[in-house]
């Protein structure tokens, strides 16, 4: 059995036929949406109030494997990428805590995934700046956006850019 977690790279058809047991990820985000880079943190640009963790089979293409289990996390207003990656973790280990002897015993399911509810993410650009609000450090609550004015959480965390001064 291979288990990767959060690996970037596509394995081979030969490295994938190896293990008997098959080749598992374990995803970010609670699939067929999200599938590709950083969902973590587009769960966050995007306003989901819900993400988790997916353990899946590999394929040649990334993320679309069968899906064994997944574990449902609720993002709260506060939340940033660390601490949605620490909430993440957590379900991630549980996940894996329940699910590994059903996978040692070769009775794991095998749910196919729909395809049609597929969404994908690319890594993070330069670019993205200009849809995200970035901490400012000045307080809780607060962040400057790229263009500079200082707007209030969770409307700036959400990515939602709309103005409203916090200070002097």
């Amino acid at each position: 059995m291979i288990l990767s977690f959060y690996f970037r790279e596509i394995l081979s058809r030969d490295i994938l036929a190896l293990p008997s047991q098959g080749a598992l990820n374990l995803h970010g985000s609670l699939l067929p949406r999200y599938r590709g880079r950083c969902p973590v943190n587009w769960v966050l640009v995007h306003g989901e109030t819900e993400t988790g963790v997916t353990l899946h089979h590999m394929e040649l293409r990334p993320d679309t494997g069968d899906i064994v289990a997944q574990r449902a996390v609720p993002i709260a207003d506060e939340d940033t990428a660390l601490t949605l990656n620490r909430k993440l973790g957590a379900a991630a280990r549980a996940l894996l805590r329940e699910t590994f002897p059903r996978l040692v015993a070769g009775t794991a399911p095998r749910i196919p995934q729909d395809h049609t509810r597929a969404s994908y993410c690319g890594g993070r650009r330069p670019e993205d700046k200009e849809h995200l609000a970035l901490p400012d450090g000045g307080g809780r609550g607060t962040a400057v956006s790229a263009s500079g004015l200082h707007l209030r959480l969770p409307e700036a965390r959400r990515g939602v850019l709309r103005p409203r001064r916090v200070g002097p």
